[in-house]
């Protein structure tokens, strides 16, 4: 994966848990990322991490590493229903990325998470 990207990684409906695509981040320095909450769901977004051992993959090649870790302060807002929410950009050092949406209610809605990564 390029180091420098911006990718959607999240699409789907905020009134349950949902796991971001898994990103490579072993070449990436610094992330942010921007919830887009359409309806009533309440809950909080994270950046998570694995430092997993790389290469770690599925049968169809994609990243998918076992362990997940929040990232404390810089990588976790609340999402309080409608509205439009910023992580802002952080360093970072593992080898892998993923935002996980962890849904409070069971209220109506959908929320989309872009990602922004830099590196070299």
């Amino acid at each position: 994966m390029n180091p420098n990207t911006n990718k959607n990684i999240i699409s789907a409906d905020a009134s349950v848990n949902q796991n971001g695509m898994v990103l490579p981040a072993y070449r990436v320095s610094a992330v942010s990322a921007q919830a887009v909450v359409v309806g009533t769901s309440t809950g909080t977004l994270n950046i998570e991490a694995s430092n997993d051992v790389r290469p770690v993959l599925d049968s169809a090649g994609r990243p998918a590493p076992v362990n997940w870790s929040n990232i404390p302060t810089v990588g976790t807002i609340a999402i309080a229903g409608a509205g439009v929410y910023l992580i802002p950009s952080f360093n970072i050092c593992y080898n892998y990325v993923r935002a996980s949406f962890v849904a409070d209610n069971a209220a109506s809605g959908t929320i989309n998470v872009n990602v922004q990564t830099y590196g070299f």
